[in-house]
C-alpha cells in the first residue's frame, strides 16, 4: 500500500514537472502563429501636420517623453501599408489623429506599415450644444 502511494506521488511529480518544462520551452520560442508580434515594431500616435502623398510621407505632432514636449516627426509610409478607417494615404487629412505601426530602418526614417485614423460615426462627434431655453420667472415665495 505504501509503495503504491509513493509511486503515485512520484508519477504525479513527473507529470507536473514535464508540463512546467514544456510550458517554459513554449515561452522561450516566442509568439505563436496566433500572436504575430514583430520584435522591432514601434508605434507613434499624434495629430497629422502634413502629408506628402507623392513621396509617401506623413508628419505628425507627437509627445516626446524624454524631452517632455510635443515634437513634429516625419515617417515614410510603406506602399503596402494597411489602413483602418481610410482607404489610402490620400484620404488622411491634416488635423486627423493617427496611430502608426512603424518598422525601423537602418540609419533612416522609420516606415509606417499600418495607419489607423481615428474617425467617429455620424452622431458620435461632439456637436455644439444648443442654447438653453429661457427659464420662466420663479413664482414669489409664499409667506409662512
Amino acid at each position: 500500500m505504501k509503495k503504491s502511494i509513493f509511486l503515485a506521488i512520484i508519477l504525479s511529480l513527473v507529470v507536473v514537472l514535464s508540463y512546467a518544462v514544456n510550458s517554459e520551452a513554449q515561452e522561450a520560442k516566442g509568439p505563436t502563429a496566433n500572436q504575430p508580434v514583430a520584435a522591432d515594431a514601434q508605434e507613434a500616435y499624434g495629430e497629422v501636420v502634413s502629408i506628402d502623398t507623392t513621396a509617401g510621407a506623413i508628419t505628425i505632432t507627437e509627445y516626446d517623453y524624454e524631452k517632455d514636449e510635443d515634437v513634429n516627426r516625419s515617417y515614410n509610409v510603406d506602399k503596402a501599408a494597411t489602413y483602418e478607417n481610410v482607404k489610402s494615404l490620400s484620404e488622411v487629412k491634416v488635423g486627423d489623429w493617427v496611430a502608426l505601426t512603424l518598422k525601423p530602418q537602418k540609419g533612416g526614417t522609420p516606415t509606417a506599415t499600418s495607419v489607423y485614423v481615428e474617425r467617429y460615426d455620424v452622431g458620435e462627434e461632439a456637436a455644439p450644444a444648443a442654447p438653453a431655453a429661457p427659464m420662466a420667472p420663479a413664482a414669489p415665495a409664499m409667506p409662512t
